[in-house]
């Protein structure tokens, strides 16, 4: 708690790292718990977003590192999608960037038919959930039975938020299938720089995605990146590279093949005149 009450930026990332990786053990778990109920009343989408992400994911793993009950686990995720259900239908504006908190911590190892909360924000619609599973993998089509679908559409922010700072490919296909189908206009202006962030994340679907955003941009716009910032090889298969400069004509003649260092020395060497 006290970490929580300082508020600073040291502080506020010395407890993201607990929420993330320490053992969920009595004494700990408790402020934990309670950290987690002032960030819904505070409105903290940062800490919302990883503790609701930890309780998720943690209900299905092993159970030998921690002292808290897969009860109390399933009450807390679902009281997260509760949160984030009551916040889509009462101010829609903000729900895009919590879900966003939540789904950017979901690593590519993740254990998809155990989730609960990932599920319900990118296929609440389905209906394919009981009173406490999703079991499902992550659908091929994101965004048709996708929570609160006009929220979504107020603003690419939270989506190309997404796309920069996920872990893991199914939340790297929701934002770009989002991005896709609400703001194609959006992705025909990214500036150079998001692209060249865009080329370094770790993730297959985001490159594929960088590929397809360059081939569709004009050619002119292309040339203009492989000149500032494509560096990466998925850039050089879809962006011309950079014409090379014509070369100068030099003043001087070159030597030819048969001039030599020691032959061009004597011949600068002044001549005795003669008697």
């Amino acid at each position: 708690m006290a970490l929580y009450q300082r508020g600073t930026q040291a502080s506020r990332a010395a407890l993201m790292d607990i929420a993330r990786r320490a053992d969920l053990r009595f004494g700990l778990w408790g402020g934990l718990k309670r950290i987690y109920k002032l960030a819904e009343a505070h409105h903290d989408a940062e800490l919302f977003g990883v503790l609701a992400w930890r309780f998720d994911v943690e209900r299905h793993r092993p159970s030998a590192s921690r002292e808290v009950s897969g009860g109390t686990l399933t009450y807390l995720r679902r009281r997260a999608w509760r949160y984030l259900r009551h916040l889509g239908a009462a101010v829609p504006e903000l729900y895009p960037q919590f879900a966003v908190e939540v789904l950017r911590h979901y690593a590519p190892d993740t254990s998809w038919y155990g989730v609960w909360v990932a599920h319900h924000i990118w296929a609440h619609g389905s209906g394919k959930y009981s009173q406490d599973s999703f079991a499902m993998p992550p659908p091929g089509d994101m965004v048709k039975h996708r929570a609160f679908p006009d929220a979504w559409k107020r603003s690419p922010d939270a989506l190309m938020r997404l796309l920069d700072v996920c872990e893991s490919d199914p939340a790297a296909s929701f934002a770009i299938q989002g991005l896709r189908k609400d703001f194609p206009e959006a992705l025909r202006k990214v500036t150079p720089a998001w692209l060249d962030r865009l080329a370094r994340r770790p993730l297959g679907s985001a490159h594929d995605f960088l590929v397809e955003t360059l081939q569709a941009r004009p050619s002119s716009t292309r040339a203009g990146c492989a000149s500032s910032a494509c560096t990466r090889r998925c850039w050089r298969c879809c962006c011309p590279p950079a014409p090379r400069p014509a070369p100068t004509p030099s003043s001087t003649p070159a030597p030819t093949r048969r001039t030599c260092r020691r032959s061009a020395w004597r011949s600068s060497w002044p001549r005795a005149p003669r008697t």
